[in-house]
């Protein structure tokens, strides 16, 4: 016969999926800085995804406790400040994660984690690859696209491969959700203005200042539009 558990005692028991989630939020606040593509979006939106996940079978637990552990250690490499020896160190463990567990909640979201973590290594070729995965994944989660097409954008634009890094950025831009859509005009400016295109670099300003009068990158816009 089955051992009967107490109710007190489920009280008592931590949630798993609380634990995990609440874990997960602490890390990625605490180093918020580290885990950005750029100015703008956070690995921590992301979680927004866990939000409706509960790790009810087997393999949703065991991956969400491997997941937690490799950023447990990816926290302590990275009081280091050494990216790439977070790449070296922990790119096999994000890698068992990704084929063993690509079909559960936690494996998909380390997706992203690990394209963030080979694109800050300079491991740009593998970050393409993996948010292009990532995309796959979340292709209709407005709250982790733009994320994930913005990792693709940096990742070209750290590759000098602007024509692509135009597309993904002009695809956050034009889409219906808000989410980093500042950063993406801005660097859109950016690249232009690189390129020599000054009227296409002061339309996408201009953009940034009528309709997103309250971005971090206002003034820095502002100033150029006037100089």
């Amino acid at each position: 016969m089955a051992k009967k558990i107490s109710r007190k005692k489920l009280l008592k028991e931590p949630d798993e999926f609380m634990t995990f989630t609440g874990n997960l939020l602490r890390f990625t606040k605490e180093h918020r800085v580290k885990l950005v593509w750029s100015c703008g979006g956070i690995v921590s939106l992301i979680l927004i995804f866990l939000g409706t996940q509960f790790f009810s079978t087997r393999a949703e637990k065991k991956a969400a406790t491997l997941l937690e552990q490799t950023l447990s250690r990816y926290e302590t490499i990275l009081k280091e400040n050494d990216l790439s020896k977070a790449y070296r160190d922990l790119g096999k463990d994000f890698e068992q994660i990704l084929k063993r567990y690509s079909k559960t909640g936690a494996g998909k979201i380390a997706t992203i984690i690990y394209a963030n973590m080979c694109f800050k290594a300079d491991e740009v070729d593998k970050a393409i690859t993996l948010y292009g995965k990532a995309l796959q994944y979340f292709g209709d989660t407005l709250s982790l696209k733009n994320i994930i097409l913005s990792g693709l954008a940096y990742s070209y634009q750290k590759k000098k491969d602007y024509e692509h890094a135009i597309e993904y950025f002009k695809m956050i831009a034009s889409g219906s959700d808000s989410t980093m859509k500042d950063e993406a005009l801005f660097n859109l400016g950016q690249i232009y203005g690189a390129k020599g295109d000054m009227d296409q670099k002061r339309e996408v300003f201009q953009q940034i200042i009528s309709d997103h009068s309250d971005s971090i990158y206002i003034e820095m816009v502002k100033d150029e539009m006037s100089g």
